[in-house]
Parts: structure tokens; sequence; C-alpha cells
């Protein structure tokens, strides 16, 4: 492990979908598509491949495969259920999306598997709050809470403070078996969110103080909102808990910004 590694990670919070269940993926249709970062969404179709955490098993026909395209100089989407076709508007504010209402064809499904194919998509579009893309493949999310694997979080604690306004959590582990530190249980991650400017003047040098991990040279606060992480070296002890911990952190970020927004 090294010495002291730089690990405090600071970022401006740009906006967030509720960190939550992922309900759909869609793949692009177009074999070497790109997705930009300014228009994520709009210009490619996508094509139903997964929803529910099932995969879903079609041919590459979109005129009756699920379907979905974003028009971004209309606000409006377009797309085929698997039986009709279907559009209506969607709202985009950063990763945060909204789907709906939504209207489709009358057209009956032969097949009964197809139809309620078809009714499970619709529902599912115009419950979504917020997506993400990666890889070619965009996933729409629920506004329901990421479940997070409880038997693995019953030995680690948080500590949140309010500090003028911000917020100040430290995550720690289990108590360590071995060691200096046996029987002790070791901070993993200390984050701050400040969803203001004037919020984050106190928070800034309480995570940048030298009592904490050591900041990458140059580092400075980001404009509000922001959100910053120190990692703390005794993390390296507990790999299997950083995919669990980004969720948990951008769960608590959005929340607290929501919150100074509200």
């Amino acid at each position: 492990m090294p010495a002291n590694p730089p690990q405090l990670v600071a970022a401006r919070f740009l906006g967030a979908a509720r960190v939550a269940c992922a309900g759909i993926a869609l793949a692009a249709l177009s074999a070497c598509s790109s997705v930009s970062l300014d228009e994520p969404l709009e210009g490619t179709p996508w094509r139903l491949v997964q929803l529910d955490g099932q995969q879903v098993m079609v041919g590459a026909d979109p005129k009756i495969d699920p379907t979905l395209q974003f028009d971004a100089g209309a606000q409006r989407v377009s797309g085929n259920g698997g039986c009709n076709n279907l559009s209506g508007g969607y709202k985009r504010s950063g990763t945060a999306l909204r789907i709906g209402p939504l209207a489709s064809t009358r057209r009956a499904c032969i097949d009964n598997s197809r139809s309620r194919l078809e009714t499970r998509f619709l529902a599912a579009l115009e419950a979504t709050a917020g997506y993400s893309v990666k890889g070619g493949q965009l996933t729409l999310l629920d506004g329901r809470s990421m479940p997070l694997p409880v038997a693995e979080l019953a030995d680690y604690t948080a500590l949140a403070t309010v500090v003028d306004g911000s917020l100040l959590v430290t995550i720690s582990g289990p108590p360590l078996s071995a060691g200096p530190m046996r029987g002790k249980a070791p901070p993993l991650v200390t984050m701050g969110v400040a969803g203001r400017s004037r919020h984050g003047a106190a928070l800034w040098p309480l995570l940048t103080g030298p009592r904490m991990p050591p900041a990458r040279p140059g580092i400075t606060q980001p404009a509000a909102p922001w959100c910053a992480v120190a990692v703390w070296p005794t993390l390296m002890l507990h790999p299997g808990t950083m995919d669990w911990l980004y969720t948990l952190e951008r769960c608590i970020a959005w929340a607290w910004i929501e919150r100074a927004d509200g």
C-alpha cells in the first residue's frame, strides 16, 4: 500500500439522477454509434435489451422490437412498445430524466407475452427519474432507492455532521482483527457536500486539514454545488466495498443538494 497516496477527489455537482434501481437498459441500434456528453440521449435509436433485471429476447427489427428515440428539438420521445407505436414528451436536466405522459396506438398483440412486455415497458418508461449512458448502453433509472447488500453493511457505521449548512459524513468499516488498529473501526471515506457557496467555506478546510488524507497538489474548492470525497488508506483493506460506497455517496450528495435547493 502506498505510504501517503493523494486521496481527495472534489468535483462540482452538476446534477444527478435519483440514484435508483435500474429499470430499463437499452442498447444503441447503430453498431458504431457514439454518444456525446452534450446530448447523451438524442439522435440515437435505442432498442430494449433488459427490463427489471431480465434480458429481453427480441430480434433486430425496429418495426416490432421495443424501441425508443429522443428528439431534442421537439422534446418528444417516439418508438415502439413491441406491438404499438408510442409517443410523448420528456424533460431532461443533467442526468435527471422524466418521460411522459405517453400515448400509444391501440393495435392488439397476437402474442400475449409481447403484450405483457409492452405494458411493462410503457410503465417503466413513465416511472423514469434519471438515466446513465455507458458503453453504448442507456440505462433508465426509476425513483426507488438502490437496494444495498444489508449483510455487508451490518458492521459499517456512518457519522454525519452538519457544518454551517453543509454536510460532513465519515463512513467507517468493520473493526480490524489484527494490526495496530485491532478492534477499532477504521475510517474508509470522509465526504463533504455543499449545496451553496456560503455553505462550503467552513467545510473545505475540514476536508483538506492536516488530519485528513493528503489532497492532490493544486486541488481547490469547486464552485457550488459540490461534493468532495477523502479516501482513507484503510479503504484498501476493504476492496469489496467500493461499488456500494460509490452508490451511497451519490445518494447522500443528491439528497443533500436537493434539500439545499428545496
